[in-house]
């Protein structure tokens, strides 16, 4: 690849890769004093070629999502979003609300109830979305649920920090004594009994089961919707850093994992007890995007754990040198060793001396 660039361009020269694989084409781009434009749809080719910029101490890059995978699976395959949504239902054990189109009802072992709300796959769930569904669960078909299952093909930004925010007293974050266990609750006007609240993903393979569905079978017991990962990051630390600068310091406070998607339960609770003294071992990689613009995560540091001998665990601290009088948006992305995304936001304001 560095023979090919040498010998069909020039230093500043814009070079293309659209099946990138594992990100030869931009590495040998980027040391060749060339731009570059690398895309796959693949999300582990995404992830091997962003580890390798990492690792080759390169300059600040953007990961894109410019289409939606789950939209254009359906419709290459024929299908609507409506009729996705029902078939997610199905797998997940609910029947289709006969007043709600994107509610389900499942019964669970005892007989307890819970309602389902099933995301659109053309766009992330919003915390804004989560409550407005919640109030309704609260006195759906009279006397309501206690339980509230959310699966989403994807989630919006700083959702789980959103969603404490938007609902304040009504949202509370509940964990378990084991650490790996945690619930959002909702708490309604009086005389309504509490919420439980509980976001999931819909997995990425889920067209695998599909042709399993029919109208007198479900095979949802041989798919899992994993809880979604929960992360918090501490209070910015501004430290002077130098003439009109502040050190901004950001910290991962909690990573919680509820669903370790392997089938050995003695290897699931020997990583559970790793991960309760020190959570960083199941980050594979986190960025932090210290301006941003609410539309595009642009990764400005950045941490990865590696692989093989090079394997590492991350640090836990991030820290940059930013511009005072002005206030930033500090948007933390962190994607964990079996692919799952998690972020938080934060904000800081930066007063001139």
């Amino acid at each position: 690849m560095r023979r090919i660039i040498l010998a069909a361009s020039a230093e500043g020269d814009l070079i293309g890769d659209f099946f990138c694989g594992s990100g030869t084409t931009g590495v040998a781009a980027e040391k060749l004093g060339r731009r570059w434009i690398m895309s796959d749809f693949s999300k582990v080719s995404i992830q091997v070629t962003r580890n390798r910029l990492v690792e080759g101490v390169f300059g600040p890059f953007v990961i894109q999502n410019v289409g939606n995978y789950q939209r254009e699976l359906i419709y290459a395959r024929g299908a609507r979003i409506s009729e996705m949504q029902r078939v997610v239902m199905k797998l997940f054990g609910a029947s289709q609300h006969p007043s709600h189109s994107d509610l389900g009802v499942r019964e669970a072992d005892g007989g307890e109830r819970s309602l389902v709300f099933v995301g659109y796959p053309d766009r992330p769930v919003t915390a804004k979305k989560v409550l407005e569904v919640a109030r309704l669960a609260t006195t759906l078909d009279g006397s309501g649920y206690k339980r509230l299952s959310i699966l989403g093909w994807d989630y919006d930004y700083n959702f789980d920090a959103a969603l404490e925010a938007l609902g304040r007293k009504r949202i509370s974050v509940r964990h378990a004594a084991d650490t790996y266990k945690r619930e959002f609750v909702y708490h309604p006007e009086e005389g309504s009994a509490n919420l439980i609240v509980e976001p999931r993903t819909i997995p990425h393979g889920i067209y695998e089961y599909l042709k399993g569905v029919t109208k007198e079978n479900s095979v949802y017991d041989s798919i899992s919707f994993h809880e979604k990962p929960y992360l918090r990051i501490a209070p910015p630390i501004i430290r002077s850093g130098g003439e009109r600068k502040s050190r901004v310091s950001v910290a991962l406070q909690r990573f919680v994992l509820s669903d370790i998607p392997m089938d050995d339960l003695e290897q699931i609770e020997q990583i559970r007890q790793m991960a309760k003294d020190n959570f960083a071992i199941l980050i594979d990689y986190w960025a932090v995007d210290w301006d941003y613009d609410g539309t595009t995560f642009r990764s400005r540091w950045q941490d990865c754990r590696g692989n093989g001998r090079n394997a590492k665990t991350v640090t836990k601290t991030a820290s940059s040198e930013l511009e005072n009088g002005r206030a930033y948006r500090v948007l933390v992305r962190v994607v964990d060793v079996f692919g799952n995304d998690a972020s938080a936001e934060t904000s800081v304001k930066l007063q001139e001396e």
